[in-house]
């Protein structure tokens, strides 16, 4: 199983979020490349495949990533994929949503 988490900005470059993952203190991952449509608007995007660890419970790994990633790329969001587990928005997983019927 592994834990995949998808970004997308207007102009992002996978291979320099490659650079930024290990400067994070990711050792294993697996960055791919796609191109997607949002809001009619095509964006580039990096799909982040990560191991079991960055599932777990306490949500530690997944946060730290998710931060240092938020910061330097000013993503507003990201679609986390945990199989079995957990399909959606990553600060939904991190944190309870203020929004009815997510909790």
């Amino acid at each position: 199983m592994s834990v995949e988490l998808s970004v997308s900005k207007e102009k992002l470059n996978c291979l320099e979020l490659s650079n930024y993952l290990t400067k994070c203190g990711v050792i294993n991952a697996s960055v791919i490349s796609n191109i997607g449509i949002v809001e009619q608007k095509i964006e580039r995007g990096c799909v982040i495949r990560l191991g079991t660890e960055y599932a777990t419970r306490n949500h530690f790994l997944m946060q730290q990533l998710w931060n240092n990633l938020e910061r330097k790329y000013s993503f507003s969001c990201a679609y986390l994929t945990i199989p079995s587990i957990y399909s959606g928005c990553v600060k939904d997983w991190l944190r309870k949503s203020d929004c009815p019927g997510k909790n």
